[in-house]
Protein backbone atom coordinates (compact mmCIF):
# COMPACT_ATOMS: atom_id res chain seq x y z
CA UNK A 1 0.00 0.00 0.00
CA UNK A 2 1.32 3.15 -0.99
CA UNK A 3 1.26 6.31 1.33
CA UNK A 4 2.86 9.01 -1.25
CA UNK A 5 -0.41 10.93 -0.92
CA UNK A 6 -0.27 11.19 3.12
CA UNK A 7 3.26 11.80 3.46
CA UNK A 8 5.08 15.14 4.35
CA UNK A 9 7.43 16.46 2.20
CA UNK A 10 9.81 19.39 2.26
CA UNK A 11 9.02 22.24 -0.56
CA UNK A 12 11.22 23.96 -1.66
CA UNK A 13 9.49 27.47 -1.66
CA UNK A 14 12.34 28.37 -4.23
CA UNK A 15 13.21 25.52 -6.00
CA UNK A 16 16.96 23.85 -5.88
CA UNK A 17 16.65 23.93 -9.74
CA UNK A 18 15.36 26.93 -10.20
CA UNK A 19 17.99 28.53 -7.84
CA UNK A 20 20.84 26.87 -9.56
CA UNK A 21 19.21 28.45 -12.77
CA UNK A 22 18.94 32.14 -11.04
CA UNK A 23 22.75 32.10 -9.58
CA UNK A 24 22.96 29.51 -7.59
CA UNK A 25 25.91 27.60 -9.87
CA UNK A 26 28.25 30.25 -8.65
CA UNK A 27 27.51 29.97 -4.92
CA UNK A 28 30.17 27.23 -3.00
CA UNK A 29 29.10 23.95 -1.40
CA UNK A 30 28.75 26.28 2.10
CA UNK A 31 25.92 28.42 0.67
CA UNK A 32 24.63 26.00 -1.55
CA UNK A 33 24.22 23.33 1.70
CA UNK A 34 22.87 26.36 3.53
CA UNK A 35 20.18 27.45 0.71
CA UNK A 36 19.00 23.89 0.78
CA UNK A 37 18.39 23.28 4.53
CA UNK A 38 17.05 27.00 4.95
CA UNK A 39 14.06 26.56 6.86
CA UNK A 40 12.91 30.32 5.68
CA UNK A 41 12.68 28.13 2.36
CA UNK A 42 10.90 25.13 3.19
CA UNK A 43 6.97 23.91 3.32
CA UNK A 44 5.63 21.34 5.12
CA UNK A 45 3.45 19.77 1.61
CA UNK A 46 2.05 16.75 0.45
CA UNK A 47 3.64 14.25 -2.33
CA UNK A 48 1.32 15.75 -5.00
CA UNK A 49 1.61 19.33 -3.82
CA UNK A 50 5.34 18.73 -4.21
CA UNK A 51 5.19 16.71 -7.16
CA UNK A 52 2.75 19.39 -9.07
CA UNK A 53 4.98 22.41 -7.82
CA UNK A 54 8.26 20.57 -9.55
CA UNK A 55 11.08 23.35 -9.57
CA UNK A 56 8.08 25.95 -10.94
CA UNK A 57 8.10 29.70 -9.16
CA UNK A 58 5.05 32.33 -8.94
CA UNK A 59 4.69 33.21 -12.26
CA UNK A 60 4.42 29.21 -13.68
CA UNK A 61 3.21 27.58 -10.36
CA UNK A 62 1.13 28.43 -7.48
CA UNK A 63 -0.38 26.50 -4.39
CA UNK A 64 -4.02 24.86 -4.71
CA UNK A 65 -4.94 26.38 -1.69
CA UNK A 66 -5.50 30.42 -2.73
CA UNK A 67 -5.20 31.28 1.22
CA UNK A 68 -1.33 30.57 0.64
CA UNK A 69 -0.74 33.03 -2.66
CA UNK A 70 0.36 35.52 -0.88
CA UNK A 71 2.30 34.13 1.78
CA UNK A 72 3.86 31.30 -0.72
CA UNK A 73 4.77 34.65 -3.05
CA UNK A 74 6.34 36.97 0.26
CA UNK A 75 8.27 34.00 0.83
CA UNK A 76 9.62 33.22 -2.58
CA UNK A 77 10.78 36.80 -2.70
CA UNK A 78 11.95 36.96 0.57
CA UNK A 79 14.37 34.16 -0.42
CA UNK A 80 15.64 35.02 -3.82
CA UNK A 81 16.05 38.67 -2.26
CA UNK A 82 18.38 36.96 0.83
CA UNK A 83 20.24 35.23 -1.46
CA UNK A 84 20.41 37.53 -4.33
CA UNK A 85 19.14 35.06 -6.83
CA UNK A 86 17.79 36.61 -10.14
CA UNK A 87 14.29 35.92 -10.94
CA UNK A 88 12.50 35.16 -13.59
CA UNK A 89 10.23 38.05 -15.36
CA UNK A 90 6.87 36.53 -14.82
CA UNK A 91 7.78 35.80 -11.01
CA UNK A 92 9.41 39.05 -10.51
CA UNK A 93 5.68 40.39 -12.71
CA UNK A 94 3.41 38.04 -9.95
CA UNK A 95 5.39 39.16 -6.82
CA UNK A 96 5.17 42.91 -7.73
CA UNK A 97 1.85 42.25 -8.39
CA UNK A 98 1.14 40.97 -5.04
CA UNK A 99 3.46 43.32 -2.99
CA UNK A 100 4.44 46.61 -4.21
CA UNK A 101 4.03 48.39 -1.31
CA UNK A 102 6.04 45.97 0.09
CA UNK A 103 8.62 46.61 -2.52
CA UNK A 104 8.08 43.55 -4.03
CA UNK A 105 11.32 43.00 -6.09
CA UNK A 106 12.51 46.83 -6.42
CA UNK A 107 10.48 46.55 -9.90
CA UNK A 108 6.84 47.58 -8.71
CA UNK A 109 5.34 50.68 -7.60
CA UNK A 110 5.15 50.76 -3.56
CA UNK A 111 2.44 53.59 -3.97
CA UNK A 112 0.08 51.29 -5.15
CA UNK A 113 -2.08 48.20 -3.57
CA UNK A 114 -1.18 44.51 -4.55
CA UNK A 115 -3.84 41.82 -4.75
CA UNK A 116 -2.03 40.68 -1.02
CA UNK A 117 -3.06 43.81 0.56
CA UNK A 118 -6.61 43.95 -1.30
CA UNK A 119 -7.45 40.44 -0.01
CA UNK A 120 -6.20 40.89 3.46
CA UNK A 121 -8.10 44.14 3.58
CA UNK A 122 -11.58 42.17 2.08
CA UNK A 123 -11.10 39.40 4.60
CA UNK A 124 -10.63 41.96 7.81
CA UNK A 125 -14.61 43.44 6.10
CA UNK A 126 -12.70 46.75 4.77
CA UNK A 127 -13.40 48.23 0.90
CA UNK A 128 -9.90 47.67 -0.62
CA UNK A 129 -7.75 50.26 -0.67
CA UNK A 130 -8.41 52.15 2.56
Amino acid sequence: MSTASTTGYGLHVVALAYAWDMGAWSWDDAKRAAFANDPRNLVAVDGPANENKRDSPPGRWMPSNERFHCQYVRQFAFVAREYGLSVDRSSAAVVDEAEPAQGGLGRGDAGRRGWCQQRHALAAGRAPGR
